[in-house]
């Protein structure tokens, strides 16, 4: 974008004073500087006034579907997909073309910024303050396409068609590595629309128990950003314990980790290869907006996780005896929502997700120093 739309949203993030956080602030400003931006925009789920239905997104999956085997026929077969979520290639056609022109439309900016990280020693206390600042607009209203749902088991399926056409990030499969663009493009959607459902499944499951939805922002940068591993002192601060406006590392592996498979309940599609706990650090990022969990409620999932991994087939039981830190349950906390800035000052947390929920596609990450944060923030 060449210029910053006239509507601006400032949300400010204090990093954690651990060295996980200062080195997720180190691969945000990498990326900043080497003009790394965010590839996938719209990645706001659970939000107020969202038009995205199950349907609609079903449709989406159904549209690509249709692409990919235009591609290659039959690498995604129809048998995967209810009768009635198999278009013809002139109404994939069509969708395509209708998503193309809503791409394009105007978009409102919000920014998103992220405080620098407290000193670690001595010599960084007179260090220059610092902030991580992501910048979002508005979110397009979304065509309800489709009369058909895809459920938990056909979404598990179509996931690992997914794994099997991706490949690693390390080593890619034939089909994308030969590809072009456009249609690996396409492919990257296909898991995105896929985690997509599964959130708006989870979503309605919640409202039933009368549970307050989880609204969260995934960041997800170029995929030419870095990735460093993790060291052992770092894997000890996952958590299953969500917490509301705290920033934590993003899953950036193609896979699925365990607590994953625990969530969709897929023990027989995604294969061992494909089973991947998080071991690297990137600039990527998931701002959470649900409602925080107890140490009640966090004890439980674990509790809950490891009586359905003992359950779950042989092959499975090998990661029974490892440590929780060695399982990557949860994530690693980064930073957490800065309640006293002015743009949310005095908000409810229901108030704070109503106001995000008008600017839900992101623009950039990026570290910004103290004095910038009184300004609006450029593209």
């Amino acid at each position: 974008m060449s210029s910053a739309p006239p509507e601006t949203l400032v949300l400010r993030f204090l990093p954690h004073p651990t060295p996980v956080a200062a080195r997720w602030v180190a691969a945000v400003r990498h990326c900043q500087a080497a003009g790394l931006g965010i590839k996938y925009k719209r990645r706001c789920y659970s939000f107020p006034r969202d038009a995205r239905t199950p349907a609609s997104v079903a449709a989406d999956i159904a549209a690509s579907v249709e692409v990919l085997n235009a591609h290659e026929p039959g690498v995604v077969s129809a048998d995967l997909l209810p009768a009635a979520l198999r278009p013809a290639p002139e109404a994939a056609a069509a969708s395509a073309k209708a998503q193309s022109k809503a791409a394009g439309m105007p978009l409102v900016v919000v920014a998103v910024p992220v405080a620098p990280p407290p000193a670690l020693s001595a010599a960084a206390e007179d260090a220059t303050e610092e902030s991580v600042a992501a910048v979002g607009a508005t979110v397009a209203a979304a065509e309800d396409a489709a009369s058909t749902e895809l459920s938990q088991e056909q979404l598990n399926g179509l996931h690992k068609r997914f794994e099997v056409l991706r490949g690693s990030i390390e080593a890619p499969a034939p089909f994308f590595a030969c590809a072009p663009p456009p249609v690996q493009e396409v492919l990257q959607d296909f898991n995105l629309h896929i985690h997509r459902l599964e959130d708006l499944h989870r979503q309605v499951e919640r409202l039933a128990m009368g549970k307050r939805p989880t609204p969260r922002i995934v960041v997800a940068f170029d995929p030419r950003r870095p990735r460093t591993p993790l060291s052992d002192g770092e894997m000890r601060h996952f958590t299953v314990r969500m917490e509301f406006g705290a920033v934590y590392l993003n899953y950036c592996v193609v896979g699925k980790h365990l607590m994953e498979l625990f969530q969709d309940d897929d023990e027989d599609e995604c294969s061992d290869e494909n089973v991947r706990p998080q071991r690297t650090l990137s600039a990527d990022a998931q701002c959470y907006f649900g409602p925080s969990m107890s140490e009640e409620e966090a004890a439980q999932k674990l509790s809950d996780f490891h009586d359905w991994l003992r359950a779950s087939p042989h092959r499975r039981r090998s990661w029974c005896p490892l440590e929780q830190q060695q399982l990557a349950l949860g994530r690693i906390p980064v930073a957490a929502l800065d309640r006293s800035h002015p743009s949310i000052a005095g908000l409810s947390e229901e108030q704070i997700v109503d106001k995000i929920a008008d600017f839900q596609e992101l623009c950039s990450l990026r570290v910004v120093p103290h004095a910038r944060l009184q300004q609006r923030p450029g593209p």
